[in-house]
């Protein structure tokens, strides 16, 4: 009865995680498209795709603790969910190439992640606006051009 109360419990919590997967293709959640349309290969969409897995795997255990915190579920039952959750989550971790200890470093190594993502965000803008002002000086630049060779 536990083990299958258990696992009837760990297949709610994955349910309730692919169903914020389908919401957050479905609503066009910034984070998950940022890393789908970014270039193949490129450092950045590497980034936002690390971003974003790890925060999916996060509400993952977040959605477990949850049900290991309930009062309703005897001590056995929650053994018995922990042990499905880390057998799923070793498996699913190993095939995305993360460490089984990520889970507990999810904040500070999200945190990370988009403090890269803004420095690149701001080195980017910082470029943007350093093409402008090219743009803007060349094309006064070739007005003076122009003027002085009809005064000339």
């Amino acid at each position: 009865m536990t083990e299958n109360f258990s696992l009837e419990t760990f297949i709610e919590i994955m349910k309730n995680c692919r169903a914020r997967l389908i919401d957050d293709v479905l609503n066009g959640n910034p984070e998950l498209y940022q890393f789908l349309y970014a270039p193949k290969n490129s450092i950045v969409g590497q980034l936002y795709r690390e971003k974003y897995e790890l925060r999916w795997l996060k509400i993952h255990w977040e959605e477990c603790q949850i049900a290991l915190d309930d009062s309703r579920f005897s001590r056995a039952a929650k053994v018995e969910l922990l042990k499905i959750f880390l057998q799923w989550y070793q498996q699913f971790v190993k095939a995305w190439g993360y460490s089984s200890s990520d889970a507990f470093f999810f904040d500070p190594k999200i945190e990370s992640l988009e403090k890269m993502l803004e420095t690149n965000r701001n080195l980017k803008e910082t470029l943007d606006r350093f093409q402008i002002s090219i743009l803007r000086e060349e094309k006064i630049l070739n007005q003076k051009i122009e003027e002085a060779v009809l005064n000339g």
